[in-house]
């Protein structure tokens, strides 16, 4: 196979990369607040509440398909344009949710269009990962902050319209029409970065995954890292409102208006990751993210206030951001060509939409059977404070962001 020449890929500006790369991480950011639709599907679909939960694992498992096949469009593609049509196509599926809301009420229908929806969030996502990293190749803030940063920024959005729309169970029309309004506004972000990309060669074809034993192990090491990091926050992300409400009973009841606010944590992690990261290593950042996540869930458990409940969800959101800031220059060191990054990349990320599909049927199997949140807050603590000591004991993980 022929190695890449430095013109099979004409590298974009820098200000035009960031630009469309946060507002395309945005429109797909969305999907982190599905939990926004928990309490009104049961209702207007006629399921019983575990069903509701489906919806984040079917928007997981095309996460899953997205960025497997990713690589594979952006040599017949381009970076860019995959990155837009995956957008786009989260825009769809979001709009064609309506439909199966009124008239034609439908779980299928809905699970279908997440389905698709997620995998044109996984294509956006590494494509966008790709593109910016290619715009700027020796500015890791750069390139580790503009993901979390565009996620936060589009799933802190989304929660704060719904809270300021105050949409009620049962209420199908009001939910359809906002469905199809954000639906649209992600197909008009997804047309005016058609408009405004620059022109692109196709990509010669990236080399296949390598078959060295030591890279395979490296690989598949860093996917269950990425899978264990991610587990908390996924878990999060696919019941922040029953969680919320679980806690905000407790207290003060306002819980759910809080969550738009928390979301800039996410945001954090991208930012300081690549900071904390140069002065303790990855092996330790990760070892005290994990750690810290591990204890402070398993405090919650036995100390389930709000303060501390909140302080917990902001920690989770910092260390998701963050370990999705740092594992690009894991996975970037182990390469011997910067090529394959997509490929290996994208082999890696497979884990992110696994562990939503599995939080999802944890969290409907715990939580809806009772309403209690706790024993999911044990489980997650339990598993990541585990994680976090067995990766102590490994050998230094390397990386650099």
């Amino acid at each position: 196979m022929e190695p890449f020449t430095k013109s099979a890929i004409h590298h974009p500006p820098q200000w035009k990369a960031a630009l469309l790369g946060f507002a395309m991480m945005f429109s797909v950011g969305t999907v982190y607040a599905l939990s926004s639709l928990q309490v009104e599907i049961p209702s207007l679909v006629m399921v019983s509440l575990p069903w509701s939960y489906a919806l984040f694992a079917a928007a997981s498992l095309g996460i899953s398909i997205g960025v497997k096949i990713c690589p594979l469009c952006m040599d017949s593609l381009g970076t860019y344009n995959v990155a837009i049509c995956g957008t786009c196509l989260w825009g769809m599926a979001v709009t064609s949710m309506s439909f199966f809301i009124v008239p034609l009420p439908s779980l299928t229908g809905i699970l279908g269009s997440l389905l698709l929806g997620g995998i044109g969030v996984g294509l956006t996502y590494l494509a966008t990962i790709v593109l910016i990293g290619q715009a700027f190749p020796n500015q890791p803030l750069a390139r580790s902050a503009i993901g979390p940063s565009g996620f936060a920024s589009g799933t802190g959005s989304w929660l704060a319209v719904w809270s300021h729309l105050q949409i009620r169970a049962g209420d199908a029309n009001r939910l359809g029409g906002a469905l199809r309004t954000g639906g649209l506004v992600f197909i008009c972000i997804a047309a005016t970065a058609f408009i405004l990309a620059p022109s692109q060669g196709f990509r010669a074809p990236s080399p296949a995954l390598s078959k060295d034993p030591k890279k395979t192990s490296a690989r598949r090491f860093i996917r269950i890292l990425l899978f264990f990091n991610a587990l908390p926050g996924m878990a999060a992300f696919g019941s922040l409102l029953p969680i919320a409400s679980f806690y905000g009973n407790k207290t003060t009841g306002e819980a759910p208006k809080l969550l738009p606010h928390l979301t800039v944590a996410l945001a954090f992690g991208g930012f300081f990751a690549s900071a904390i990261s140069s002065r303790l290593g990855a092996k330790l950042t990760f070892v005290i993210m994990f750690c810290a996540r591990g204890l402070l869930l398993l405090s919650t458990f036995y100390y389930p206030t709000m303060s501390l409940a909140t302080v917990t969800l902001m920690v989770v959101f910092f260390a998701h951001g963050a370990g999705f800031s740092l594992i690009p220059g894991m996975v970037k060191a182990q390469q011997t060509s910067a090529w394959g990054f997509p490929y290996e990349y994208g082999e890696v990320l497979t884990a992110w939409g696994l562990a939503g599909v599995l939080s999802s049927m944890i969290n409907a199997i715990c939580i809806s059977s009772s309403g209690d949140a706790a024993i999911v807050t044990f489980l997650y603590g339990l598993s990541t404070l585990a994680f976090g000591i067995f990766l102590y004991d490994k050998p230094e993980i390397g990386g650099a962001a």
